[in-house]
């Protein structure tokens, strides 16, 4: 994934500080459907994110968003997001 700046930063923000009131709706779908088909499943000994698709936002940066809700519809859900970083 190639991110403008401005689009990595809200990214962030919106990951690390869920302050970003423009990143909801249509938006917030977006970004899960294309994690979905982009992603790669992380690889971990943590059952919580053990096959949870990520996407690369940066060149040590990955982020993840993991869903639970109905299954026919995305709306109501709870996301939780993961930032991965190599260090």
């Amino acid at each position: 994934m190639n991110l403008k700046a401005q689009n990595y930063h809200m990214l962030k923000d919106w990951a690390n500080h869920q302050n970003r009131p423009d990143m909801t709706g249509s938006k917030l779908h977006a970004l899960y459907k294309y994690i979905q088909k982009k992603g790669e499943p992380i690889q971990s000994d943590d059952k919580n994110i053990n096959g949870v698709l990520c996407t690369k936002i940066s060149d040590s940066e990955f982020i993840a968003l993991k869903r639970t809700g109905s299954p026919d519809k995305f709306f109501p859900c709870a996301i939780k997001t993961i930032i991965l970083t190599i260090l």
